[in-house]
């Protein structure tokens, strides 16, 4: 297994968007309605709150999280700021985790995922397929981080991690290229935080490993704005307003979306032919009302017609 250290002083913290969705992770597996319980994978919660166990005040909010008067607080919150967006979460990760076991049946060997925050497809889908490779490439900080957390369990020795800045290097795909194994790639809650050109020379250089991908990006709408809207196609222009803003203090707002209309076009340019286009919500029943971001599955274009 390949343990690769690239470098990157860019960052000082892990994520504060991987850090919402875990906690959202841990508040929609405590949810009374088995519904909305239903839709975390079987101990992703587990797992989550293992990753936001490094200091008293995480360690407090995933038990908040958890708490029958407290969870009215953050359910009050969530209907504020963008209603649905937890089970928009998961209805997404569920999504592409079928579009992952349905390759694996179909022979593939090596996923890898992409900016994988705190999230824990890799982490449980190595241990129930020990004998594929599994690896996780992300930011030197928010990676360091999850790793800190998970110093005292055993990994699986098929789980590999990889340094990277995805803003900015491209070094490892390289590396792994040497390997011909049949590979699914998986940029989740990613492109959105690149720059356009950055995307597409990403996208680029992934056809190097001949993969099949799953992707997520947000929408930008006919009216020439972006972000999510209701089920019903009401804009929440004041809610993305104050979410931008909270992006931006983050400093991590979002700099890539695309047209509907636009996205096999764009794959074909990136190396890529469209395989389908999902769009969210992501299933029909008890389905978060958001659209706005929709998935992408797609594989690497034939060499001779690259």
């Amino acid at each position: 297994m390949m343990h690769a250290n690239i470098r990157s002083d860019r960052a000082k913290a892990s994520s504060a968007t991987a850090r919402t969705i875990a906690l959202a992770t841990i508040y929609l597996a405590a949810d009374p309605d088995p519904c909305n319980r239903s839709l975390v994978a079987p101990d992703a919660a587990r797992w989550c709150e293992q990753l936001l166990s490094g200091s008293k005040a995480q360690r407090l909010l995933c038990q908040s999280a958890k708490h029958r008067w407290m969870r009215t607080l953050w359910k009050a919150l969530e209907s504020m700021v963008l209603p649905g967006i937890a089970k928009h979460y998961w209805q997404r990760k569920n999504k592409i985790e079928q579009c992952c076991r349905a390759a694996i049946a179909r022979g593939t060997r090596r996923l890898i995922v992409l900016g994988a925050g705190l999230d824990t497809l890799a982490l449980r889908l190595s241990q129930e397929f020990p004998h594929l490779e599994f690896l996780e490439v992300d930011h030197p900080a928010t990676q360091r981080d999850k790793l800190e957390r998970l110093r005292a369990h055993q990994l699986p020795d098929n789980l590999g991690f990889i340094e990277a800045d995805l803003a900015q290097s491209s070094h490892w795909i390289h590396a792994l290229a040497a390997s011909a194994a049949p590979t699914m790639i998986i940029l989740e809650g990613l492109l959105m935080y690149l720059t356009p050109d950055r995307v597409m020379a990403l996208l680029s250089e992934l056809t190097l490993l001949r993969p099949q991908l799953v992707l997520s990006y947000m929408v930008r709408w006919e009216d020439g704005c972006e972000g999510f809207r209701t089920d019903h196609g009401i804009i929440m222009s004041a809610r993305d307003y104050l979410i931008r803003r909270w992006l931006g203090w983050l400093r991590e707002p979002f700099l890539f979306c695309l047209g509907e209309t636009d996205v096999s076009s764009w794959m074909d340019r990136c190396g890529f032919q469209l395989q389908e286009h999902i769009h969210a919500p992501f299933c029909a029943v008890e389905s978060s009302k958001l659209r706005g971001e929709n998935l992408v599955l797609a594989e690497a274009k034939p060499v001779s017609a690259a």
